[in-house]
């Protein structure tokens, strides 16, 4: 299987892409991951990959393309870790997914064809390639890559610091704080926002037209309105940091 993650949205990119694969890789099964990410956000594809990656079955190649720096010295790489493979440029888009996967093999791709369109003429060949016979040899050079790409992230007894790492289409606020806090409220300090949530398992056990915490199917904390938008309220960006502050001993004053 290859499953696609782009930032291609409503055009004609994604299925030249599979167009490709298939010429390559007739037997192929190609699904979509996602192709709706924010164009050029390294980051939101960064944290999409590191939630799904896991639901696929055993050796699929994760072809990812979300490239600002398309045609520039970055490298293109595909990454062997634990049971997948990962496919795509050298700017930390990869790196979560795979490190927690498990990297066991990184190559260098040869770059060929067009500079502006390398996820046809240079990732969706390899990806094709790699799927077919399930190896990195013959692919490429070894290679290390040059990237990073984190999340920042500190945890204390009664408190997390954290960031945005995207706002979904329900417009919920997606925090990389995760789920497993012992705390059933917290206050929530993102921007000029700072208040007091209830925090539940799911969005019909919160309060209608609120603001709350849910713990994520993502096993991350984000803020929603069970049937509304909390990013039209919160105004969140990606990379924005966010606190939780939580405990008995805590009167959550301002």
């Amino acid at each position: 299987m290859i499953a696609l993650l782009t930032d291609f949205g409503n055009s004609e990119y994604a299925g030249i892409v599979r167009g490709v694969l298939h010429s390559f890789n007739p037997d192929a099964q190609v699904v979509d991951l996602f192709n709706g990410v924010e164009p050029f956000n390294i980051r939101e594809a960064a944290w999409i990959l590191r939630c799904s990656f896991s639901y696929f079955p055993k050796g699929t190649v994760f072809l990812v393309v979300v490239d600002p720096g398309v045609g520039s010295a970055r490298a293109a790489i595909a990454i062997k870790a634990g049971h997948y493979f990962f496919v795509g440029p050298d700017n930390g888009v990869l790196l979560p997914a795979a490190g927690e996967a498990g990297i066991e093999q990184c190559i260098s791709l040869k770059r060929r064809g067009s500079r502006s369109f390398e996820a046809r003429d240079v990732f969706a060949p390899a990806a094709a390639i790699i799927e077919k016979k399930q190896t990195l040899k013959g692919v490429g050079a070894q290679f290390k890559p040059e990237a990073e790409l984190s999340f920042k992230l500190q945890m204390g007894n009664d408190y997390a610091e954290g960031e945005v790492v995207r706002t979904d289409s329900f417009g919920n606020v997606v925090t990389n704080i995760p789920s497993s806090i012992n705390a059933d409220r917290a206050r929530v300090i993102l921007n000029d926002f700072n208040e007091v949530l209830g925090i539940f398992d799911c969005y019909s056990d919160a309060p209608p037209r609120k603001l709350s915490l849910i713990r994520s199917s993502c096993s991350s904390l984000e803020i929603a309105i069970p049937n509304g938008r909390a990013s039209d309220i919160l105004h969140a960006n990606e990379g924005m940091r966010v606190s939780l502050r939580w405990g008995a001993k805590r009167k959550f004053n301002k």
